[in-house]
Protein backbone atom coordinates (compact mmCIF):
# COMPACT_ATOMS: atom_id res chain seq x y z
CA UNK A 1 0.00 0.00 0.00
CA UNK A 2 1.50 3.26 -1.07
CA UNK A 3 0.45 4.82 2.04
CA UNK A 4 2.29 2.85 4.32
CA UNK A 5 5.12 3.22 1.80
CA UNK A 6 5.46 6.85 2.39
CA UNK A 7 4.84 7.07 6.07
CA UNK A 8 8.08 4.24 6.62
CA UNK A 9 10.47 6.59 3.83
CA UNK A 10 9.13 9.67 5.66
CA UNK A 11 10.61 7.89 9.44
CA UNK A 12 13.88 7.17 7.71
CA UNK A 13 13.57 10.45 6.81
CA UNK A 14 12.86 12.51 10.18
CA UNK A 15 15.41 9.57 12.07
CA UNK A 16 18.35 9.86 9.25
CA UNK A 17 20.40 12.89 10.27
CA UNK A 18 23.81 13.97 8.31
CA UNK A 19 27.01 15.22 9.89
CA UNK A 20 29.60 14.02 12.75
CA UNK A 21 28.17 14.88 16.05
CA UNK A 22 30.32 14.84 19.28
CA UNK A 23 28.43 14.23 22.40
CA UNK A 24 26.22 13.05 24.17
CA UNK A 25 22.93 15.00 25.76
CA UNK A 26 21.73 13.16 28.64
CA UNK A 27 18.83 14.57 29.21
CA UNK A 28 17.97 12.80 25.93
CA UNK A 29 18.40 9.29 27.35
CA UNK A 30 15.50 7.66 27.73
CA UNK A 31 12.62 6.23 25.70
CA UNK A 32 9.81 8.54 24.29
CA UNK A 33 6.51 8.36 22.22
CA UNK A 34 4.99 10.26 20.09
CA UNK A 35 1.38 10.76 19.13
CA UNK A 36 1.21 11.44 15.18
CA UNK A 37 -2.13 12.74 13.91
CA UNK A 38 -2.34 11.12 10.33
CA UNK A 39 -5.92 12.55 9.42
CA UNK A 40 -5.03 15.18 7.16
CA UNK A 41 -2.85 13.23 4.82
CA UNK A 42 -5.10 9.93 4.99
CA UNK A 43 -8.12 12.40 3.97
CA UNK A 44 -6.10 13.68 1.43
CA UNK A 45 -5.72 10.41 -0.59
CA UNK A 46 -9.24 9.49 0.08
CA UNK A 47 -10.63 12.58 -1.50
CA UNK A 48 -10.14 11.37 -4.89
CA UNK A 49 -10.46 7.82 -4.07
CA UNK A 50 -13.93 8.95 -3.18
CA UNK A 51 -15.01 10.94 -5.74
CA UNK A 52 -17.14 8.67 -7.77
CA UNK A 53 -19.42 8.07 -5.04
CA UNK A 54 -20.72 11.68 -4.50
CA UNK A 55 -19.97 10.90 -0.43
CA UNK A 56 -16.73 12.09 0.90
CA UNK A 57 -14.78 9.69 3.22
CA UNK A 58 -13.11 11.55 6.50
CA UNK A 59 -11.54 10.34 9.56
CA UNK A 60 -11.08 12.22 12.13
CA UNK A 61 -8.57 11.28 14.80
CA UNK A 62 -6.26 8.30 13.26
CA UNK A 63 -3.35 8.32 15.08
CA UNK A 64 0.30 6.30 15.20
CA UNK A 65 2.13 6.04 18.11
CA UNK A 66 6.05 6.16 17.47
CA UNK A 67 8.41 5.19 20.08
CA UNK A 68 11.47 6.47 19.71
CA UNK A 69 14.71 4.89 22.93
CA UNK A 70 17.91 6.98 23.40
CA UNK A 71 20.37 4.81 25.34
CA UNK A 72 23.74 5.35 27.63
CA UNK A 73 25.87 3.78 25.23
CA UNK A 74 24.94 6.15 22.09
CA UNK A 75 22.71 3.43 20.28
CA UNK A 76 18.78 4.30 19.43
CA UNK A 77 16.07 2.25 18.30
CA UNK A 78 12.64 3.48 16.63
CA UNK A 79 9.06 1.63 16.02
CA UNK A 80 5.66 2.28 16.22
CA UNK A 81 3.44 0.94 19.44
CA UNK A 82 0.87 -1.90 17.40
CA UNK A 83 -1.34 -1.84 19.78
CA UNK A 84 -2.41 1.56 19.38
CA UNK A 85 -2.42 0.99 15.71
CA UNK A 86 -4.94 -1.65 16.17
CA UNK A 87 -7.11 1.00 18.43
CA UNK A 88 -6.82 3.59 15.43
CA UNK A 89 -8.04 1.08 12.95
CA UNK A 90 -10.83 0.30 14.91
CA UNK A 91 -12.17 3.57 14.77
CA UNK A 92 -11.31 3.66 11.31
CA UNK A 93 -13.75 0.93 10.84
CA UNK A 94 -16.56 2.24 12.40
CA UNK A 95 -16.17 5.86 10.10
CA UNK A 96 -16.10 3.52 7.33
CA UNK A 97 -19.32 1.97 8.08
CA UNK A 98 -20.77 5.39 8.71
CA UNK A 99 -19.34 6.53 5.58
CA UNK A 100 -21.05 3.34 3.32
CA UNK A 101 -24.49 4.06 5.30
CA UNK A 102 -24.43 7.31 4.05
CA UNK A 103 -23.98 6.33 0.50
CA UNK A 104 -26.42 4.08 0.74
CA UNK A 105 -29.03 6.86 1.98
CA UNK A 106 -27.85 9.12 -0.94
CA UNK A 107 -28.39 5.85 -3.29
CA UNK A 108 -31.65 5.72 -1.82
CA UNK A 109 -32.67 10.14 -1.75
CA UNK A 110 -31.72 9.81 -5.18
CA UNK A 111 -33.62 7.13 -6.72
CA UNK A 112 -36.88 8.15 -4.74
CA UNK A 113 -37.11 4.43 -2.69
CA UNK A 114 -39.14 4.78 0.22
CA UNK A 115 -37.11 2.32 2.18
CA UNK A 116 -34.28 2.72 5.19
CA UNK A 117 -31.00 1.57 4.93
CA UNK A 118 -31.75 -1.42 6.79
CA UNK A 119 -34.70 -2.60 4.70
CA UNK A 120 -31.98 -2.42 1.52
CA UNK A 121 -29.16 -3.94 2.98
CA UNK A 122 -32.03 -6.95 3.95
CA UNK A 123 -33.23 -7.14 0.27
CA UNK A 124 -29.99 -6.73 -1.42
CA UNK A 125 -28.87 -9.45 1.25
CA UNK A 126 -25.66 -7.67 2.28
CA UNK A 127 -24.44 -7.87 5.65
CA UNK A 128 -22.28 -4.20 6.25
CA UNK A 129 -20.55 -5.51 8.81
CA UNK A 130 -19.39 -8.31 6.81
CA UNK A 131 -18.51 -5.64 3.82
CA UNK A 132 -16.62 -3.13 6.56
CA UNK A 133 -14.33 -5.87 7.66
CA UNK A 134 -13.46 -7.37 4.12
CA UNK A 135 -12.88 -3.83 2.87
CA UNK A 136 -10.47 -3.14 6.23
CA UNK A 137 -8.68 -6.68 6.09
CA UNK A 138 -6.30 -5.93 3.57
CA UNK A 139 -5.42 -2.57 4.99
CA UNK A 140 -5.51 -3.61 8.70
CA UNK A 141 -2.89 -6.18 7.60
CA UNK A 142 -1.07 -4.54 5.24
CA UNK A 143 -0.09 -1.58 7.96
CA UNK A 144 0.04 -4.20 11.12
CA UNK A 145 2.85 -6.09 9.34
CA UNK A 146 4.56 -3.39 7.63
CA UNK A 147 4.72 -0.78 10.87
CA UNK A 148 4.78 -3.49 13.41
CA UNK A 149 7.86 -5.13 12.11
CA UNK A 150 9.77 -2.18 11.22
CA UNK A 151 12.46 -1.21 13.46
CA UNK A 152 15.04 1.58 13.06
CA UNK A 153 18.50 0.84 14.76
CA UNK A 154 21.49 3.14 15.03
CA UNK A 155 24.20 5.37 16.71
CA UNK A 156 23.53 8.94 17.54
CA UNK A 157 25.57 12.07 18.79
CA UNK A 158 24.14 15.50 19.89
CA UNK A 159 25.96 18.84 19.20
CA UNK A 160 24.29 22.33 19.42
CA UNK A 161 21.17 21.72 19.81
CA UNK A 162 21.30 18.95 16.63
CA UNK A 163 20.82 15.18 16.72
CA UNK A 164 22.72 13.03 14.22
CA UNK A 165 22.42 9.72 13.89
CA UNK A 166 23.92 6.98 11.74
CA UNK A 167 21.51 4.35 11.31
CA UNK A 168 21.24 0.79 10.23
CA UNK A 169 18.72 0.66 8.09
CA UNK A 170 19.47 3.33 5.16
CA UNK A 171 23.16 4.41 4.21
CA UNK A 172 22.11 7.56 2.69
CA UNK A 173 22.53 10.55 4.79
CA UNK A 174 19.90 13.52 5.03
CA UNK A 175 20.61 16.47 6.77
CA UNK A 176 17.99 17.37 9.01
CA UNK A 177 17.53 20.18 12.14
CA UNK A 178 16.76 20.86 15.67
CA UNK A 179 15.55 19.00 18.79
CA UNK A 180 15.12 20.56 21.86
CA UNK A 181 14.48 18.47 25.17
CA UNK A 182 12.35 20.66 28.01
CA UNK A 183 11.52 18.40 31.06
CA UNK A 184 9.47 15.55 29.89
CA UNK A 185 9.17 16.79 26.35
CA UNK A 186 11.39 15.77 23.33
CA UNK A 187 10.90 18.33 20.31
CA UNK A 188 12.68 17.21 17.01
CA UNK A 189 11.88 19.92 13.91
CA UNK A 190 13.13 20.39 10.07
CA UNK A 191 13.02 22.84 7.40
CA UNK A 192 9.30 21.71 5.70
CA UNK A 193 11.12 23.24 2.27
CA UNK A 194 13.68 20.34 2.16
CA UNK A 195 11.31 17.57 1.88
CA UNK A 196 8.99 16.45 -0.65
CA UNK A 197 4.87 18.22 -0.98
CA UNK A 198 3.69 14.83 0.04
CA UNK A 199 5.85 14.14 3.05
CA UNK A 200 3.04 12.43 5.79
CA UNK A 201 4.60 14.45 9.06
CA UNK A 202 4.60 18.08 10.04
CA UNK A 203 7.83 19.60 11.59
CA UNK A 204 7.48 19.93 14.67
CA UNK A 205 7.16 16.04 16.13
CA UNK A 206 6.79 15.82 19.61
CA UNK A 207 7.87 12.98 22.05
CA UNK A 208 6.83 12.68 25.76
CA UNK A 209 8.95 10.73 28.20
CA UNK A 210 7.89 7.11 29.22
Amino acid sequence: MKTVAKILVAIMVVFTLTGCGAGKDKALIGTWRATIDMSSFINEGAAEATEEFGVPFETDGFTMDMIATFNEDMTYSMGFDVDALYVSLDKFSAEMKEWMIAILEKGIEDQGLDMTVDEMLELSGMNLDDVVEETMAEMTNEMVAELGNFKENGTYTTEDGILYTDSSADEDSIGMDDYTVEGNVLTISWDEEDVDADFPFESPMVFERQ
